[in-house]
């Protein structure tokens, strides 16, 4: 967001609830900053206008007319929205006395985000301003018309005492974020087995094969990176030598930034997983620059648990390398063998 911005609209409820930064089984820092707290220390040259819009969900009796007005009356002056919204460590959590729609005793019915603030994000976005959605979360969402809909969208998790800082920091462009997921953000909670149902089959990046919303390892940056040249030192791996895997990623954006580039193996076989993750490394790569990544991998390193001997064993075959930017896309591929 450019400094030169007159008008912010800092909506949601999540905008201005320290708490929640902590998530559970916290200290008490003396000072934690919102998301408002950042956004307002960051862009001083701005007006910051500031409503609450909505509760975290919708709750019997709660008048959220009155708050969306308000919302959408703050709204209607900026000429940006950022919409900090997710749900809350008191709704997700061990053992919580909570039963309200989507959440059960600290369990998650669905992934959608609250039916509240979707509804306010709708609403806003009739105003034809850019909306900026900022996630405070534990877990995956389903935000599926927030993906399409929406200009932005930045996952923030509960980021702590200084998570507000972080956050303007971003929004700003004074960091160049590249965090990647640590889950799978699947497109429907139909779209995973029920959770007493102890097979992997159909769970996890590692055994889905339905399309996902964002797959294990997504992230995005300001700036763009191409991989190329993908080598390997030998084309079989067994266990006397490990197998060297290196390539080349080359920033071709406009901005300094990290690359977390992921190696993943897929062995071939029916009782197999899609791919597993089997390294990753994070570079900085200046604007224009190109660097040589390079990975080792070890046969014993590929080992899956053998049912019947009760033992982890390697399984000889065909193997293939993928090395990406996530688990959904590889960006360059190559076959060895497995001995």
């Amino acid at each position: 967001l450019k400094q030169s911005l007159k008008n912010i609209a800092v909506i949601g409820p999540n905008a201005n609830d320290t708490e929640i930064l902590l998530g559970n089984y916290n200290g008490e820092p003396a000072h934690v900053i919102s998301p408002l707290e950042g956004i307002q220390n960051k862009f001083t040259n701005s007006n910051i206008l500031y409503a609450k819009g909505c509760n975290v969900i919708d709750t019997p009796g709660y008048d959220k007319k009155t708050d969306y007005k308000e919302a959408i009356e703050m709204a209607q002056k900026a000429e940006v929205v950022i919409f900090v919204g997710g749900i809350s460590p008191r709704l997700e959590g061990e053992d919580l006395k909570v039963k309200v729609p989507g959440f059960l005793g600290g369990d998650k019915t669905d992934l959608n985000l609250p039916t509240v603030q979707t509804e306010l994000l709708m609403e806003l976005k009739k105003l034809g301003k850019p909306i900026v959605l900022v996630l405070l979360n534990g877990s995956a969402l389903s935000i599926n018309w927030e993906q399409k809909e929406l200009d932005a969208i930045v996952e923030t998790w509960y980021g702590g005492e200084k998570g507000g800082e972080a956050l303007a920091d971003v929004l700003a462009g004074d960091y160049n974020p590249a965090g990647r997921l640590p889950v799978t953000f699947y497109k429907s909670v139909t779209d995973i087995p029920k959770f007493d149902d102890y097979s992997m089959q159909g769970r996890t990046y590692r055994y889905l094969t339905k399309p996902v919303l964002y797959p294990f390892g997504y992230g995005l940056s300001y700036t763009k990176f191409a991989y190329s040249n993908l080598k390997l030192s030998a084309a079989e791996l067994n266990s006397s030598k490990p197998l060297t895997i290196s390539l080349n990623v080359k920033n071709t954006g406009d901005f300094n930034g990290d690359e977390v580039v992921q190696l993943y193996i897929k062995q071939f076989g029916s009782a197999m997983p899609v791919k597993e993750l089997k390294g990753f490394k994070r570079v900085n790569i200046k604007k224009g620059e190109q660097q040589t990544v390079t990975f080792k991998l070890d046969a014993k390193d590929i080992t899956h648990y053998n049912e019947a001997t009760k033992e982890m064993e390697t399984i000889r075959g065909k193997l293939q390398i993928l090395v990406g930017k996530s688990s959904g896309t590889a960006e360059l591929t190559a076959n060895i063998t497995l001995k």
